[in-house]
Formats: structure tokens, sequence, C-alpha cells
């Protein structure tokens, strides 16, 4: 199953008196716009994208995203697209739309590197088995793949899966008629302007072309309508992080590495403040070794991970993983040796 979800706490502040307002702010100043001013979804557009694209779940907050998470059923989920606001810094669900800019006034809206998001990455974990293994997360917002990887890679640990952002801006705009009379610059067309009964006729318009955005803003024009669409799944992120996917380890070609791995992914997402753990026995382990054994060689303490604990974890049975390495946590902090079995 493909999820989408809208972010639905963007507000226009002020907010438009009528069509003929929303219309002038997207308009050229010489058209009756104001240079000052401009354009930005909001959540009546987000909502219009979710509904063209086969239908989307409204979310304001990240308490909300998370209750949208948890009403899907076990292993449903095989992507995950978010349409939103972003930066490089944060991806945001909440805000409010000004003449001048987006402002992301709602803390608890934030998603990256916040406060109120890293409190919440333990009840995100929690609900990794909603997603198959292979799952994918996708931040559909401006420049949420830009600079840093920062936004992605604290949502992949969050997820526990690959996720995926855009580089550059997601273009928005919507249709209006019926238009004025056209400017002209030398027999060039620069704009119509709005008429009396103008209206807004078609939310919902996305395109994603850096390199066409660039070419428009150089040439002082608009990027072609044709490259504009309505379906947000049609929508090509270029930039990714599996910082936190921990799923890699059970892909690895070799089983007893995995699991070592699976060992070392599990300790850090779940168990940072850990006593300290050596290393985790890759080479030499016993072919027929069942879950975890701990061994202490000098002063160092060791997990070795029989080649089944990585192949026979699935989103269902990952927290089972995590609870066998709570065990053998609990030996290594007593200093003593031992095996924890797979449940």
């Amino acid at each position: 199953m493909k999820l989408l979800v809208h972010a639905s706490g963007y507000r226009t502040v002020p907010p438009f008196v009528n069509d003929l307002q929303e219309i002038s702010r997207a308009l050229h100043p010489r058209c009756g716009g104001n240079a000052k001013h401009h354009w930005s979804a909001s959540s009546v557009d987000f909502a219009a994208a979710g509904n063209a694209s086969g239908g989307s779940t409204p979310a304001a907050t990240i308490v909300e995203l998370l209750n949208v998470i948890r009403q899907q059923s076990l292993e449903s989920i095989e992507e995950l697209r978010i349409i939103a606001h972003a930066n490089d810094r944060m991806f945001v669900l909440a805000g409010e739309v000004r003449p001048d800019d987006v402002y992301f006034t709602q803390e608890n809206a934030w998603i990256g590197p916040s406060d109120a998001f890293k409190a919440a990455l333990p009840q995100f974990q929690d609900l990794q088995d909603r997603f198959t293994e292979d799952a994918r997360i996708v931040l559909a917002g401006c420049n949420a793949g830009s600079g840093t990887d920062a936004v992605m890679a604290i949502v992949s640990h969050a997820f526990l899966r690959k996720v995926f952002g855009f580089k550059e801006e997601i273009l928005h705009k919507f249709n209006w008629a019926p238009a004025g009379p056209a400017v002209t610059d030398h027999g060039r067309l620069i704009c119509y302007r709005v008429a009396p009964n103008s209206r807004v006729t078609r939310r919902a318009r996305m395109c994603y072309s850096p390199a066409a955005a660039q070419q428009a803003e150089m040439l002082g024009e608009d990027v072609p309508d044709s490259l504009f669409q309505a379906n947000v799944w049609k929508l090509e992120p270029d930039a990714s992080s599996n910082a936190g996917d921990i799923f890699i380890a059970k892909r690895s070609k070799d089983p007893v590495f995995g699991s070592g791995e699976l060992v070392w992914r599990i300790l850090q997402e779940f168990y940072p403040n850990h006593p300290w753990v050596s290393g985790t026995g890759w080479y030499g382990v016993d072919p027929h070794l069942s879950g975890l054994k701990v061994r202490k060689k000098g002063n160092d303490m060791f997990i070795d991970a029989g080649p089944d604990f990585a192949s026979k974890t699935t989103p269902r049975t990952l927290r089972n993983r995590v609870a066998e390495v709570g065990k053998a946590l609990d030996l290594v902090k007593t200093q003593s040796q031992g095996t924890v079995p797979m449940t």
C-alpha cells in the first residue's frame, strides 16, 4: 500500500477574502501584482494535490502523523509520501502562509532536528512494523534533500527505513480564468491582467524540474505550464539517506556479517547509552548458534550473533530482536558470559 499524507496546518495570513485577492498574489507587478508579495501553497492546495493523487490523509502535527501511521495494518505501508513545506533544516506540517513567505510557527509540526521531533523518535520507531522491510519514506517538500542530509537522516532514524527528499524547490501553482487583457513587451507576452469575474479554476499544480526552473529564472520567464501536473506520486526525489535503515543488515549477502550489523544498529537506535561492547564477533561464530552469545576476552565483552538473527527478522519480530539485545546487555553489565535464545 502507498500512503499519502498532506500537511493540513497551513493557513493564509491574512486569509483571502475572495479568489481575486488570491489571484492578485500570483500576478506579475505589470498586471496588478505586488513585487513584494508572492503566492505559496496552503493546506487547501496540499489537500487538492492529495485528492488529485488518489486521496490523502491530513496531519497538522507530529502527534497526528503518528496517529495516521498507527491506524494502518501491520507491514502494510510500502511507501509513505508526505506533502508539506520544507527547507534544508526542517520539514513542517503547519505554519502561516504570509504575503512575503511561509513561516514555521508551530514547533509541534516540525519534522527534523527539533526538540519536538526528537522526543517523538521512540514513538515512531515503535510503529516501524506498520511498514514493509523495503518501505521508503518520501518527504515531498522544497529543499528537504538539500545541503546536509540532517532532515532525511533523523527521519530515517525515526522510521528505520531509507528516506528520500528533493534538493531543489517543488513548484506549486494554480490556474485561474477568465483572464483580462494581455500585457506584452515588444510583442512578448508578459502576463494577463485579472478580470472582475476571474476565479480559481484548478489547484494542485506541481512541478519538480530543477533544470527547467533554473533556465526559466535566467531568462526571466515562467516554467512552462506543460511541466506541471497534479499527481504527487509522479514527483521523482533526487536525494536520500539510509542513516537509520535497520533492515540493511538483513539484506547482507553474508548472513553472519548481517547479524552482527543488525546487533550494532539495534545498539545505536535503541540503546544509545549502553555499556561498552568491544565488538560483535562475525568470524568464527558457531554457524549453529541461534540468537546471541555474550563472551568475555580479557577485559573486553563481545556479543556474537548467529546467522539467523538477521535472516529471521521481520518488521513484526524486530522488537523481539531489540529485547534480546537488551538481555545480552544485561550480561555485559555484569561482565558475565551466556547465551540469549531467539524468541
